[in-house]
């Protein structure tokens, strides 16, 4: 009796065991199928399923690099040029080269030029070709500067920071998740960035660590730019701000009661500024920002885009751009875009490229006598459904 009794203590702490697996999540699925299964009923019972059940948790976590990586390997994030994926993914056709707005510029050349805006779009225009890049990103990207066409920064919603190494974009950890609206790149090493809530960051050493700043103000930050390294003016909702030591203090500009919008620093003493787009002012400034006079333009004016103290260009948030070639005295209509306008740059005084709402694209290489548009659509209907025939 004795010996049954152990046999039948032994029996009952094997269908005990039986019931347990390795990982928790597990348990109601093995029992499920200890119910519904005679022959997994019987296999579990067997001292040697738990050795199994080993075996195939290793096999499994062993597994898992491989499942991964045609998803995760470097080799299929794209690189600047490219157009194509190893991986499967919707790619925007119609119109080119965005449906989305885009909302900023850098022209280093007449053949490199970046621009960048919603949804995460960097693009590239070359020789009369725009062409996407890959950020990495969804949030929308609302600034690019660089010291050449291989160091790239650009920042956006949800604390966006990423850089170009000549090869490929990479995000990096800006600490923070308010929407950044603007960057200024000093030098490969030096970069500010500002925006939403007194946002202010700075890094000295290619993006490896920031250190914060602040004006004090609590207000939203749009833009900034430098007259030199230790010499920077920031725009607000409606103050500005300036440094003279690299922005270890800022210091309101009591003589502007507004604030700027779009700054465009051109040399350490020249530089014109928009405020937001409900006013028809642009400033200017002479004397390294001690003092800004303002020049009317017909029209509420968003970005400015100067070549030196006396020809310049300024988009219209309604879709217009004027010119002025005497320094502000006086500006002259040149288009009327149909959509709207965000930002405006230009490298000569003839060449110039505005960008705005549903990838609006637009060039003059004639001084504005003309102005083409590089976005385009293949028709101008509501598409209702597609169909593949594969």
């Amino acid at each position: 009796m004795l010996r049954r009794a152990l046999e039948l203590e032994k029996e009952i702490n094997l269908v005990q065991r039986s019931t347990k697996t390795l990982l928790r999540f597990f348990i109601p699925i093995h029992n499920w199928l200890r119910m519904k299964s005679r022959l997994y009923y019987i296999w579990s019972l067997q001292p040697y399923s738990r050795a199994v059940h080993w075996v195939i948790l290793f096999l499994y976590i062993c597994s898992l690099p491989f499942a991964l990586s045609p998803y995760y390997s470097p080799n299929n994030i794209e690189v600047a040029g490219a157009t194509t994926y190893d991986f499967p993914r919707w790619e925007w056709v119609n119109p080119l080269p965005t449906g989305d707005s885009i909302l900023s510029l850098k022209v280093f050349d007449q053949n490199n030029i970046w621009a960048v805006g919603y949804s995460g779009n960097i693009f590239r225009y070359s020789s009369g070709t725009i062409t996407p890049q890959f950020s990495g990103v969804n949030s929308a990207i609302r600034s690019i500067d660089g010291v050449n066409q291989n160091e790239l920064w650009a920042v956006g919603d949800d604390g966006v920071i990423l850089h170009y190494n000549g090869i490929s974009w990479t995000s990096l950890n800006s600490g923070t998740i308010e929407d950044l609206e603007c960057v200024k790149v000093i030098d490969v090493n030096t970069v500010y960035v500002v925006g939403n809530d007194d946002t202010i960051l700075k890094t000295t050493n290619k993006g490896n660590s920031w250190v914060s700043q602040t004006t004090n103000s609590g207000q939203s930050l749009y833009s900034i730019d430098s007259f030199s390294s230790n010499n920077l003016i920031i725009g607000a909702s409606s103050k500005n701000f300036s440094t003279n030591d690299g922005g270890d203090t800022w210091v309101e500009n009591l003589s502007l009661p507004i604030g700027f919008y779009d700054i465009n620093i051109i040399n350490n003493q020249t530089g014109w500024a928009t405020k937001e787009a409900i006013e028809d002012e642009v400033y200017k400034t002479t004397d390294g920002g001690a003092t800004w006079n303002p020049s009317t333009v017909a029209g509420s004016m968003i970005s400015v885009a100067p070549v030196d103290g006396n020809i310049a260009w300024a988009a219209d948030w309604n879709g217009k751009i004027s010119k002025t070639t005497n320094g502000g005295e006086s500006w002259v209509e040149q288009t009327d875009s149909v959509k709207r306008l965000m930002y405006i740059r230009a490298l000569d005084e003839n060449h110039a490229w505005a960008v705005g709402w549903s990838g609006n694209f637009m060039e003059t290489t004639d001084g504005g006598i003309t102005w083409g548009n590089k976005d385009y659509s293949i028709s101008n209907y509501d598409f209702k459904s597609v169909y593949s025939a594969s």
